[in-house]
């Protein structure tokens, strides 16, 4: 037991005894607070642990969307307890940014289907074939008086029918058994996966690398039969591929931020500045760009919701302004944060920016690739 004396306003640590001054004991560390009090602290303190969200959010989200750099040159200088800490804010921002734009981004519901080839290969005669080829150019002239004064919509309208026609006259040769024709637009042929000179097939043209061992081998084509199945879906449905694309960004900036460090390093390597001097420099800038998607999404959100003609132009013109501000601020938030001239800092930025809009591109598209097959 702990010899130091007790004064009457401080209370002893439940684990050795030792007076405590703070919400954690100076001898052995335990935090006062354990896990039986009431939920909703629970709940609170697990929200602050995770995104560290008090009022010290509303200190950093002004400097971090109007300041370039200072939010970076403040942590760097070592006042960091007044503002949110460069991961929980990146973190934190990502998060309600991309779940704002899964709500301001408005998909087709219920689009044309314009590969309608393999949709009657389920018909067993002629007559069901008959039946299911009505049905469907039923709903297409629905679809063509809902859509008559729309020229584009016209003319898609029309390679649908004709789509729906070839489809039911190559079923029907193939329940006659003759070889069916060759499709009009082969730009609306059933897609297929194809390795070397034939399209894939589980058994008859599957997948395989020599180097890699046979499990891996049989996953590759599990993935390879699941994309291409989603791909089918994703010609019914183009909707669902502009889905797969915004659920792709997070990872990609997520991956993207230890990577822009590493350019920054390189930049400035006569700098000598520490690797997480820059890493703190990109969550600050990720951070900002976090915030201007997630403002311009509440913004969508609200000109849709208030359906007013005015506040849409005002929403447009401010989301407008918050695009051609992203650039600006991180011209200026590495002029200030590295302190260069005006004209060797353009041309870094002007190489940064293209470096990073490389990779951007590659990341994104190497996670929708992932999605198409996760769909």
């Amino acid at each position: 037991m702990n010899d130091i004396p007790l004064t009457d306003s401080a209370r002893p640590c439940e684990n050795c005894g030792a007076p405590l001054h703070g919400e954690h004991c100076y001898a052995c560390g335990q935090p006062t607070k354990g896990l039986v009090r009431h939920f909703p602290s629970i709940v609170g303190d697990f929200v602050d642990t995770v995104f560290d969200i008090d009022g010290r959010i509303w200190r950093t989200l002004w400097p971090l969307l109007l300041r370039p750099g200072h939010l970076t040159l403040e942590y760097l200088r070592g006042h960091r307890v007044r503002f949110v800490s460069p991961v929980r804010l990146f973190v934190f921002l990502s998060v309600l940014a991309f779940l704002a734009m899964q709500w301001s981004i408005h998909w087709d519901e219920d689009p044309i289907q314009l590969d309608p080839s393999g949709q009657f290969a389920n018909a067993r005669d002629e007559g069901e074939l008959a039946q299911q080829q009505a049905d469907a150019l039923t709903a297409l002239t629905n679809a063509e008086s809902a859509l008559a004064d729309a020229t584009n919509g016209q003319a898609d309208l029309a390679a649908a029918r004709q789509a729906i026609e070839q489809a039911g006259a190559n079923r029907r040769a193939e329940l006659r058994g003759e070889k069916p024709a060759e499709s009009v637009d082969q730009s609306t042929a059933s897609p297929h996966i194809s390795f070397g000179d034939k399209p894939w097939h589980p058994t008859a043209n599957p997948l395989q690398i020599d180097a890699f061992p046979e499990v891996a081998n049989r996953k590759l084509n599990v993935w390879a039969a699941q994309a291409e199945g989603n791909i089918a879906r994703i010609r019914q449905h183009p909707a669902l591929l502009g889905q797969a694309f915004i659920n792709s960004l997070p990872q990609t900036l997520f991956v993207l931020v230890p990577v822009f460090a590493l350019l920054l390093k390189l930049l400035y390597l006569l700098k000598r500045r520490l690797y997480m001097e820059h890493l703190i420099m990109a969550l600050h800038s990720h951070a900002f760009i976090s915030l201007v998607l997630l403002l311009t999404a509440l913004l969508s959100l609200a000109s849709d919701s208030l359906d007013w003609p005015t506040f849409t132009t005002v929403s447009q013109t401010i989301s407008l302004v918050l695009w051609l501000w992203i650039p600006a601020y991180l011209f200026l938030t590495l002029k200030w944060v590295y302190r260069q001239g005006w004209i060797m800092t353009t041309l870094k930025s002007m190489f940064l920016g293209t470096c990073y809009l490389i990779l951007l591109s590659l990341g994104a598209a190497f996670n929708l690739a992932i999605n198409v097959v996760t769909l």
